[in-house]
């Protein structure tokens, strides 16, 4: 199991940031309770120049739950590709929180890279970086949405 841990600033107060997200996120549901979801990252950031990008919709589970030492709440998401492709699946939490009157959302989980002793070797490469980028990428799209909800 591989951890991918990435967290940014929220333009909304803590008090609303929770439940703008969940709004936002409300907002992509489908009938089967998954949301349908886009994960990117640019390639330019590995040196590939030309505007390319990966890109894989995901179906992304949500829920409300507390945290593992029941002390705080937390929302409880989850993430596979759908398409029986050797994807990695996630499974982790966000967390928002307040420090010296900023607010902040969290994202912490595990994925397990697939293909075995090869998937393990391209995570090792550059797939782990590619993990984190794309949790980078989930939250800036997050923070955007949490943030329309706020202003509203």
């Amino acid at each position: 199991m591989r951890e991918v841990r990435e967290s940014i600033a929220l333009d909304v107060p803590a008090a609303q940031a929770e439940q703008c997200i969940l709004e936002f996120i409300e907002r992509h549901r489908r009938d089967n309770a998954a949301i349908e979801f886009p994960l990117r990252v640019s390639l330019e950031q590995f040196g590939v120049p030309g505007g390319l990008r990966l890109e894989r919709m995901v179906n992304v589970h949500v829920t409300r739950q507390r945290d593992a030492q029941n002390l705080n709440d937390e929302i409880g998401i989850r993430w596979d590709p759908g398409t029986g492709e050797p994807f990695p699946a996630f499974s982790g939490s966000l967390t928002v929180w307040s420090e010296q009157a900023q607010t902040f959302v969290e994202l912490r989980g595990t994925y397990e890279p697939p293909l075995g002793a090869a998937g393990k070797m391209f995570d090792d490469a550059i797939g782990h970086i590619v993990a984190q980028r794309t949790a980078h990428q989930f939250l800036l799209t997050l923070a955007q949405g949490a943030q329309a909800c706020f202003q509203r």
